[in-house]
């Protein structure tokens, strides 16, 4: 059960990649009905969705991804949902593993594993990881309280906090407890969504949009940052 709850707290920040572009895509940007997602295809689809959104957002930071790193990428992203046999599909969680994955703009990827993990879950615990997805304004512990479609998160009350309320990630001036409930583009410093840093600006710590802080100055991007 301990391994279990970790994931939940991983979980709660997935949502946090896609923001509100979660709630424009739906499952059809996967090439594919919430109906057509099943326990023979979740790999292949997972693969596809999460790929393709590593290939766009390495293009979008002026590093395309390399052939060779698309074919690691297609080759391991199934394993997120391995099961030892026995396990039972969740369906309704597929189907948000797929809206995260397709959502992934190369930012928190521990999230998107940690939710695919429970893709396929213990017969004595299924109905334990069955997702709740609660409106905007819900009270939440983790991402099964806040509903993925409409682009929510679980934005703890404060960093060492297990409960929050589900929300959008936030821009400038917004709440958050790690830098996952800000907008691509902000980073979260003492609970508040700021903007990160263009190159040749000062910082003491990894505040820049290129992802580098070198000698306290803000440096160009080299490659693509995945995190």
């Amino acid at each position: 059960m301990g391994d279990m709850n970790q994931d939940r707290r991983a979980v709660a920040k997935a949502v946090a990649i896609g923001g509100a572009f979660v709630a424009a895509i739906g499952v059809s940007s996967v090439g594919c009905s919430d109906d057509e997602v099943n326990e023979r295809n979740i790999g292949t689809k997972l693969a596809a969705a999460l790929c393709g959104a590593e290939a766009a957002c390495c293009a979008n930071q002026g590093a395309p991804l390399s052939a060779d790193a698309r074919t690691v990428c297609e080759a391991t992203a199934p394993a997120f949902v391995a099961h030892p046999n026995g396990y039972v599909f969740n369906h309704d969680v597929a189907v948000a593993c797929l809206k995260a994955a397709a959502a992934f703009q190369c930012r928190y990827l521990p999230g998107i594993q940690s939710l695919c993990r429970l893709v396929f879950s213990d017969p004595a615990f299924g109905a334990e990881v069955a997702p709740r997805f609660g409106p905007g304004g819900a009270p939440c512990q983790s991402l099964y309280d806040c509903s993925v479609s409409d682009g929510l998160s679980c934005i703890l009350d404060s960093p060492s906090s297990s409960t929050g309320t589900c929300r959008k990630v936030a821009g400038t001036g917004g709440s958050c407890s790690v830098y996952t409930d800000c907008m691509l583009g902000y980073y979260c410093d003492s609970m508040t969504c700021m903007p990160e840093s263009p190159d040749g600006a000062a910082c003491t710590f990894n505040i820049c949009k290129s992802g580098f802080c070198s000698g306290g100055v803000c440096v160009a991007r080299t490659d693509c940052v995945i995190d």
